[in-house]
């Protein structure tokens, strides 16, 4: 038996979105959260300017005093995602690229 789905929900964002979760078991980034990451690009961290963001191929969604958000290709997988995560990588991954 094939489970479908009707043609409504197949053109739900917030459906697909979920969907695309479910495949790739791993967060992703809602409209609203894109949207404010185009305010983060210029001052999320102090030495990444826009240009540098888009070399990564990543974007910042959320910032506080804390911790940094950071929606990431596919293709970074685990390995890229560690390498991200230390401090001072991410100046580093930009300046061997």
């Amino acid at each position: 038996m094939t489970l479908t789905q009707s043609s409504s929900d197949a053109n739900n964002g917030s459906r697909q979105r979920f969907e695309l979760e479910l495949l790739v078991q791993r967060a992703v980034p809602n409209p609203d959260q894109l949207n404010h990451s185009k305010d983060l690009l210029k001052d999320a961290v102090d030495g990444i300017s826009p240009d540098g963001w888009k070399h990564l191929q990543s974007v910042p969604i959320n910032s506080d005093s804390d911790h940094l958000d950071i929606a990431i290709p596919s293709h970074w997988r685990n390995e890229g995602m560690a390498k991200a995560s230390k401090p001072g990588e991410l100046e580093r991954l930009i300046e061997n690229s």
